[in-house]
């Protein structure tokens, strides 16, 4: 009797919550929290490994690595339909695990829109993976069709949310950096967390620094966000030479936006192994390194 009374309460305590997100869930683009049309969509191989990856990090209670790790092929339209439903069922587990039951809720939203035959397994999923499905299902067959779809954005373009602007790393609150597609509560409060540590954000590249946001998830996130106009380091031009990528010190190649000593490393020893970068394109051959990226650090460097 005790058993079946916490469950009528925990749905319908669940069924008020998905009531309060379902709209907006709603009212973004297939209930994403990510931007529509990404730079780079993961390959069915890596997919399969990254997945791999997360479920060992969930095996781990490493709940919080599991986001970064599964939401490119969440929202890939190269991986298979069996790797979606696993990374969204993933990605909701981890939510639950960490007590975000809001964010729990918008991820099996966005998984039923894409499998709306799913169901959860009453015989191994947690109970309250299986009660969020149920009444995920049940609001969603609730809420009224939207009368006309929204205008597309143009391809490979996505743009800032028209009532925010770019939110600027540097300043905004949990609140506001938690509306920016790809971060949620826990990322934002580790992002206020990193800037009160270590001071602002020289530009949003920076924010690989913060645990949990890899270069993917910065370059989705670059179209939304500033940095206080983006905090110049002393090598910036016009303000002193600019960083030689080719004869730059692991230590001096820090000095740029993006780069710490991992990136540093990696770069030093692609050129000392591949040859010199004969222009700065050449250094999305590092991994680590990607368009968003490139394109925050090409102003204080050069390669002659």
């Amino acid at each position: 009797m005790t058993t079946l009374l916490q469950r009528r309460t925990l749905l319908t305590v669940l069924t008020t919550l998905l009531a309060c997100t379902s709209a907006r869930a709603q009212s973004e683009a297939s209930a994403s929290r990510i931007p529509q049309a990404e730079p780079a969509r993961p390959a069915t191989a890596e997919c399969a490994d990254l997945l791999a990856t997360a479920e060992q990090r969930y095996a781990d209670q490493v709940f919080i690595d599991v986001e970064p790790l599964v939401l490119d092929c969440a929202y890939s339209e190269a991986a298979t339909p069996s790797d979606v439903r696993r990374a969204y069922r993933l990605l909701a587990l981890a939510y639950i695990k960490q007590g975000l039951m809001a964010e729990a809720g918008r991820t099996v939203v966005g998984l039923l829109e894409r499998d709306p035959a799913y169901t959860a397994d009453p015989g191994t999923d947690l109970p309250s993976y299986v009660a969020i499905v149920d009444a995920a299902r049940g609001q969603m067959n609730t809420v009224p069709a939207r009368s006309a779809a929204p205008p597309p954005e143009p391809a490979g373009q996505p743009s800032a949310p028209p009532a925010l602007g770019r939110v600027d790393v540097n300043s905004a609150s949990v609140e506001a950096l938690d509306a920016v597609p790809g971060i949620g509560p826990a990322l934002a409060a580790r992002i206020v967390a990193h800037r009160q540590q270590n001071g602002p954000f020289r530009s949003p590249a920076e924010l690989e620094a913060v645990r949990g946001i890899g270069p993917r998830s910065v370059e989705r996130m670059l179209p939304y966000l500033t940095a206080g106009g983006d905090v110049a380091p002393a090598t910036a031009a016009g303000t002193g030479p600019l960083v030689n990528v080719n004869t730059a010190t692991a230590e001096e190649l820090e000095a740029l936006p993006g780069i710490g000593p991992a990136l540093a490393g990696r770069i030093v020893e692609h050129r000392e192994t591949a040859g010199i970068f004969r222009d700065l394109q050449d250094l999305r051959q590092v991994r680590g390194i990607g368009a968003g990226k490139l394109e925050a650090l090409a102003p204080f460097a050069t390669v002659r």
